[in-house]
């Protein structure tokens, strides 16, 4: 009991501390602490805490945090940390846009961020921030859009290059012209700035010029104001100046812009040095490189050097007036020049051009020279090549033989050359003599007196001096003829002739009358007949042939069969038979129609067969077989330069419209026949095999442009018949595939097929049934469908791999990525939509475009694939007239990182100097031999007496870095001794060839029998040439050996006359006529134009020539009398030229005859022209020489030059063509 009452006392007594101690915690108090923070909310906390008690504090809203209070006896403690505001993390990129913190440091609950465009974009979005709230930022990130600039529009000579339309800003359009005769004016591009404005305005193209320049320092000569391309600029220089180049100004085009290259400049005059002097060369004042006209310096040359000429090493030179030196302030190195191709010498070093001083050359003297004594190679001395000259020349000495006349007679031969000689005085024979390698004669010179053979025993005559064998020229004997012979008319004795002994025969044998089986004679029966009579046949049969048999020298010639056939009269030929051939050729000047130059001909029932004719050798035979080509109205033989029409198959075409006959010959020849048709368009070869399929016409291994072919499929198999065309090399494709009526069956294929259908029907199956709830009992079903199915379109590019699904819903986006190459700006997006696909930011994927290519000077470019400088596009660069590339690459391709390869380089375009000459003097070369740029003159003279230029005295350096002449070159002036005429010599001449001194004169005289045809004396002129040509030599023409009966005018046996006189001659008798050439004339050669003719009775004829075309009217006989007349009759259509006839005059048939060819044209040849006549319906039409005959078209219309009224000429018409 005491325990218990005193554990309450215990308990009363601390309760009772405690209560006296311990007081409430009030909000007041928490709030006047240091532990507040206005971030709490306090809104539901109460006004005071017992001790003890312990409570969460809620932060306000965006404010997050754990804040606990516990009330103690001594107030308030807290656990945790104070409100902080809540974190909104980072409120999103904008595109084309950058965002700044407006308030607060940090993206927390009340911070602000404000969205700003970059320069070229816009602000679409109405609010441009995002404020951080208790839920996050509100809003959506802002949209930025690119600024557009307007679409440039530019003139159709203007090539806009780069993106001109939906451009933005940075973007660059560059601007060139179409067309290279023009140059921009105006800026070359222009950008597109922030403000969606262009920075210049689009330039314009116009043609190429230049304004008259301001020249300081000179003055424009021409009022021109405007100068067209390559025009050049004529500017003077004031007193005191020069050009500052040495060529003229031109117009031309460089980079984009119209200037004057070289520009127009005047220097003032000085003369110029190039320090330090180039080798060899030294100056006195050596420290001075400018100086004014009037002024003079010292030219020092070193031992192997030479100025003015070779022996000149040292000069003083002053600076002339116009800026140039007096003479040429260089000193060049002594070089031999080493001239290739001489006839006289080759050399052993056949690369080498010049040789330097000392240097020595090997060479070789050709053939008819040899090297001069001690020489064995060539030397270059400071007097030129030693030694001089390098060969000489191997002559012989004219020969002198008594009893020859020197045909070629001159002083001197040549090696290897030949004199001609010629016995005389009695006598015979011709010989030659040689000019051999040492300068001596070679060969065999012997002539034979001439003599005449007396035989005795001859069974035709007997000599008057029986023990006589010889007898010399000129001498006579007498003889007698033996029985059966006779002395020819006009001779009673033989005389010795160089020819032999004349007359020849000696005497003519007789012939008795021939009796021929089964023939009479009808024209000159006798019983006796002499050498050349003609007796005329005629053959008993019934077909009467006719034929001439002629005594020569006692026998019957020309006899013919009259059981076989008649050897015929071969007109312009000749023809030997057996009994049943017959082998013939043509006369001189005359060939075969056929070829080869004999024929043969065989007898059939009296006939020859295959008997052709001989036609003149400039005409041609039958035209040739042309292939895939034929001639119109062939003819068996044509004339010289007869033309003959081409026409070509279908499907062939022909450049040579007719084949010409030239001298004999067809051309084009035989060789190019094959290429005269050719294929009017590229063949096509085989047409492909179709599997179980043929082709319905015949196996070709060329078919021509436009066949076509069919295609069918075998016995059962089934598929269209399928036409095929071939067109330019190239069949048409064919999609025939022939296939079996009852084709096999692939069960894994059907089994599979089976399957996908099960699973297609239940699928539709359970769409129909759910489609069927939903609208019968309302229930609300929906099945996943793809609500936009077809994609947008958008060229050159493909969605991107983010936003790429099998199915879109509604609210998708998709973006579009371009393909390589091509950019678009902004992305292109779309989303999708319960209606489809609608456009968040449209665009185009264009080709990306490249920088503006960098120029290169001196030259251009063009594209040369492609179109703008874009991704893909291919340039070239070229060089202006004048450069030329030096680069390996001359094209630049633009890819994704830019332009490839390196800008080429154009470098000038420069001539070689020439070669130093002392004798030459040269203007306009460059300072320190430096090479000379194109459009630059040199000029050239030759600086010492005596000396003449060989060559143009002014060159130009073209633009192909060549000059537009060779070099020319100082040479004595001198006259040249060439070969003279045979029997001319001339005073004061040596060797062939010697060169002739100015002022030196030549006499000239003739051997004995000769006179000069001109003056006799010439002279060397200042110019290289001969005062006069050198005289020729004529021989005299003796007039000898004329027949007594003949009668010579006006002059006498024995007369000489001079060459270009004529003899005119006639019979004595009245009833003979000339046999020959009634006047002759003298010729230089000292011959005559023609034998001495004979006179006698009238010369019948031989069978008439035949006329191509023509008939002879009536029978033919074997021989005509003189005077005889022959007529002709053309056939049908055929016209007749000349007369109708021909007449025997002395054994020549005189008269024109011809028949004029008609035309023919026929139904073929029309549809190969697509024409018919105009008038006519008929398929084929002859018609006269002369006529006309005018042409429809039958389809198409009249193209080429030929009219549609066309003539015929000889044989030859012109067919109009339709297309």
């Amino acid at each position: 009991m005491q325990t218990i009452t005193r554990s309450f006392i215990l308990i009363l007594w601390m309760q009772i501390l405690t209560s006296v101690r311990s007081e409430d915690c009030t909000l007041q108090q928490f709030m006047n602490g240091q532990m507040y923070d206005s971030n709490f909310d306090i809104s539901d906390l109460e006004a005071s805490y017992p001790v003890g008690q312990q409570l969460k504090v809620n932060c306000k809203i965006g404010y997050s945090g754990f804040f606990k209070l516990i009330c103690t006896n001594i107030g308030w403690k807290h656990i945790g940390k104070k409100c902080e505001p809540k974190p909104c993390g980072h409120p999103g990129e904008a595109a084309f846009a950058d965002f700044a913190l407006e308030s607060a440091d940090d993206f927390v609950f009340g911070s602000k961020v404000v969205y700003t465009c970059h320069n070229g974009y816009q602000m679409i979005s109405r609010i441009n921030y995002r404020n951080c709230l208790a839920g996050g930022w509100d809003g959506v990130v802002p949209t930025c859009e690119a600024i557009q600039c307007p679409e440039v529009h530019v003139e159709n000579n203007v090539q806009i290059i780069g993106q001109s339309n939906e451009a933005t800003y940075g973007n660059v359009v560059r601007f060139v012209c179409k067309f290279n005769y023009e140059v921009l004016l105006g800026s070359p591009e222009t950008y597109c700035n922030e403000k969606g404005e262009w920075t210049s305005l689009p330039p314009k193209c116009e043609e190429i010029k230049c304004l008259k320049p301001a020249v300081e320092n000179g003055i424009v000569i021409s009022n021109t104001k405007v100068y067209k391309e390559n025009e050049f600029l004529n500017f003077e220089c004031n007193p005191g100046f020069k050009h500052t180049d040495n060529m003229l100004s031109k117009c031309i085009k460089v980079g984009v812009r119209a200037e004057w290259t070289p520009a127009p400049r005047c220097e003032q005059i000085t003369c110029k040095l190039s320090l330090p002097p180039v080798s060899g060369t030294s100056y006195r004042p050596n420290h001075i490189s400018t100086f004014p006209p009037g002024e003079t310096m010292t030219v020092t040359c070193g031992d192997r050097y030479w100025i003015v000429d070779h022996l000149t090493t040292s000069v003083t030179t002053k600076c002339k007036n116009d800026g140039e030196w007096s003479i040429r302030p260089t000193c060049r190195e002594v070089i031999c020049r080493i001239e290739h191709g001489q006839r006289t010498h080759t050399w052993d070093s056949w690369w080498k051009n010049a040789i330097k001083l000392d240097e020595t050359l090997g060479y070789q003297c050709n053939e008819g020279y040899k090297k001069p004594d001690g020489f064995n190679r060539a030397r270059c001395t400071r007097e030129g090549l030693k030694p001089n000259p390098l060969c000489q020349e191997i002559q012989c000495t004219r020969k002198y033989i008594p009893n020859t006349e020197l045909l070629n007679e001159k002083d001197k031969y040549r090696f290897k050359e030949t004199a001609y000689y010629k016995c005389t005085d009695g006598y015979k024979g011709q010989f030659s003599l040689y000019c051999g390698r040492h300068g001596e004669w070679s060969g065999n010179s012997e002539c034979d007196e001439v003599t005449c053979g007396i035989e005795h025993g001859q069974h035709t005559h007997t000599w008057d001096s029986w023990w006589k064998s010889t007898i010399k020229l000129d001498e006579t004997l007498g003889y007698q003829c033996n029985k059966g012979y006779k002395k020819p008319d006009g001779y009673d004795r033989a005389r010795c002739t160089r020819e032999g002994l004349k007359p020849n025969p000696l005497c003519q044998a007789q012939c008795t009358k021939l009796k021929i089986n089964k023939a009479h004679i009808t024209r000159n029966d006798k019983e006796s007949y002499i050498h050349n009579d003609r007796v005329e046949f005629m053959c008993d049969n019934k077909d009467g042939q006719a034929f001439e048999v002629v005594c020569e020298n006692g026998i019957w010639t020309g006899i013919q069969n009259c059981s076989g056939c008649i050897v015929p009269k071969i007109t312009n030929g000749f023809a030997k038979s057996t009994l049943n051939e017959m082998y013939y050729t043509c006369n001189e000047g005359y060939k075969l129609i056929t070829e080869g130059w004999w024929a043969q001909s065989k007898c059939d029932e009296g006939q020859w067969l295959g008997l052709g004719s001989c036609i003149d050798e400039s005409h041609c035979g039958p035209v040739p077989p042309i292939p895939n080509g034929e001639v119109t109205s062939p003819q068996p033989s044509y004339e010289n330069n007869a033309q003959v029409p081409i026409e070509c198959k279908k499907g062939y075409e022909t450049k040579i419209p007719h084949l010409t006959c030239k001298k004999g010959v067809w051309q084009p020849n035989d060789t190019a026949l094959n290429s005269i048709c050719t294929y009017a368009a590229k063949p096509c070869s085989a047409p492909a095999k179709v599997d179980n399929a043929v082709i319905l016409t015949e196996f070709q291994n060329i078919y021509l442009s436009g066949s076509e072919v069919i295609y069918v499929c075998r016995r059962d198999y089934t598929g269209q018949k399928t036409e095929i065309r071939c067109t330019e090399g190239k069949w048409e494709k064919t999609t025939l595939n022939c296939t079996d009526f009852a084709p096999k069956t692939d069960l894994s294929k059907q089994s599979t097929q089976l399957d996908w259908d099960f699973v297609a029907l239940t699928e539709m199956r359970l769409s129909l049934t759910l489609l069927f709830l939903q609208l019968w009992n309302n229930v609300q079903v929906s099945l996943s469908q793809n609500a936009c199915q077809k994609l947008p379109l958008v060229l050159h590019a493909h969605i991107s791999d983010d936003t790429e699904k099998v199915q879109y819903q509604a609210g998708d986006e998709i973006n579009f990525i371009c393909e390589t190459g091509y950019i678009s700006g902004p992305t292109i997006r779309y989303m999708c939509t319960n209606t489809g696909w609608a456009t968040l930011r449209q665009g185009t994927c264009y080709l990306k475009p490249c920088p503006l290519p960098d120029e290169t000077p001196n030259g251009f470019y063009q594209i040369i694939h492609g179109i703008d400088l874009v991704f893909g596009t291919t340039i070239q660069y070229f060089c202006n007239s004048g450069y030329y590339m030096v680069s390996k690459e001359d094209t630049r391709t633009c890819l994704l990182a830019g332009w490839t390869n390196h800008v080429p380089i154009c470098e000038h375009l420069t001539c070689e100097l020439p070669l130093a000459d002392e004798g030459m003097t040269v203007e306009g070369l460059q300072m320190n031999d430096e090479p000379i740029p194109p459009d630059r003159f040199l000029r050239f003279s030759c600086a010492l007496p005596g000396q003449h230029l060989n060559g143009e005295a002014v060159l130009l350096c073209g633009k192909d870095g060549k000059w537009n002449h060779p070099f020319p070159t100082c040479e004595e002036i001198s006259c040249t001794v060439g070969d003279m005429h045979p029997n001319l010599t001339a005073t004061e001449v040596g060797p062939v060839d010697k060169k002739v001194k100015v002022g030196q004169k030549l006499t000239f005289k003739c051997d004995e029998g000769y006179t000069l045809d001109r003056s006799g004396e010439v002279q060397c002129l200042e110019t290289g040439q001969w005062s006069a040509p050198f005289p020729t030599c004529n021989n005299k023409c003796i007039i000898k050996g004329i027949p007594s009966n003949v009668n010579i005018r006006n002059y006498n046996e024995g007369d000489q006359l001079s060459p270009g006189q004529k003899v005119q001659l006639s019979c004595r008798i009245r009833s003979h006529v000339v046999q020959g050439k009634s006047e002759i004339h003298c010729l230089a050669n000292g011959q005559w134009s023609h034998p001495f003719p004979t006179c006698g009775a009238p010369l019948g004829c031989e069978q008439p020539p035949g006329v191509d075309n023509a008939e002879i009217m009536g029978s033919l006989k074997a021989s005509y009398a003189h005077g005889e007349v022959v007529k002709y009759i053309c056939p049908e259509y055929y016209l007749l030229e000349g007369q109708n006839f021909k007449k025997c005059e002395n054994s020549i048939w005189t008269g024109k005859v011809g028949c004029l060819t008609p035309c023919t044209v026929n139904r073929g040849a029309m549809n190969n022209h697509n024409i018919r006549f105009k008038y006519r319906r008929d398929d084929k039409l002859y018609s006269t020489h002369n006529d006309f005959i005018e042409f429809v078209c039958s389809k198409g219309r009249p193209s080429g030059n030929t009219g549609m009224r066309v003539q015929c000429n000889n044989g030859v018409i012109i067919l109009p063509t339709c297309q």
